[in-house]
């Protein structure tokens, strides 16, 4: 986590489980969904029948994350086995270039749903054992503790609270209903036109 007042940032925003004792002003704005993906041409390559078939593929997350593979394995913990050696990891340091390996079909990572939902809908990315659901991340929003904050921080801090809310909350068995919401107010429009 950056030091803001050293490193003078005004608003840092932080996923992690739960945040470290500090002097700054921490505010949840949301939780988020992970999922567990890879592409399918890495699946053709590497079938995964079960769960506890994931220790022996190449497993990914970025160097920043709160849950490196062990973790999301241990989750799974009695269906997989969370103590097994992994066979590899790849690691990058940040959430969009691991996006970036998994659809290049380079193993299999545990990512915001958010960050892969058009992904997964378009059939670039394969979403594996949902039956397993993945512990959700806490999103915060961190500022410096100050007598008087900044109109510019508070404004700010409450943007993000509600454009990022529903990004975050978006959940994969979601989904179809959304789609189905699409096509059906599509529907009306193409009778109209004809």
């Amino acid at each position: 986590m950056a030091n803001l007042v050293e490193d003078e940032f005004d608003v840092s925003i932080v996923s992690a489980s739960a945040l470290p004792d500090s002097r700054n002003v921490s505010k949840l704005i949301g939780r988020c969904e992970r999922t567990l993906v890879a592409a399918p041409d890495y699946l053709a390559r590497h079938p995964i029948a079960t769960v506890n078939d994931l220790p022996q593929h190449t497993l990914m997350h970025t160097s920043s994350s709160f849950d490196p593979p062990s973790g999301w394995l241990a989750e799974i913990a009695g269906h997989a086995t969370a103590s097994a050696e992994l066979a590899g990891q790849f690691v990058v340091n940040n959430m969009q270039a691991l996006r970036v390996a998994l659809l290049a079909g380079a193993g299999v990572g545990a990512v915001p749903t958010y960050s892969v939902v058009e992904d997964i809908k378009e059939g670039k990315l394969v979403q594996l054992f949902p039956e397993y659901p993945l512990q959700t991340i806490n999103v915060f929003v961190i500022y410096p503790s100050r007598r008087f904050v900044d109109a510019k921080i508070k404004t700010f801090v409450e943007f993000l609270t509600v454009s990022l809310k529903e990004k975050l909350d978006l959940r994969i068995e979601n989904l179809a209903a959304v789609d189905a919401s699409d096509h059906s107010s599509e529907q009306p429009q193409a009778e109209l036109q004809a």
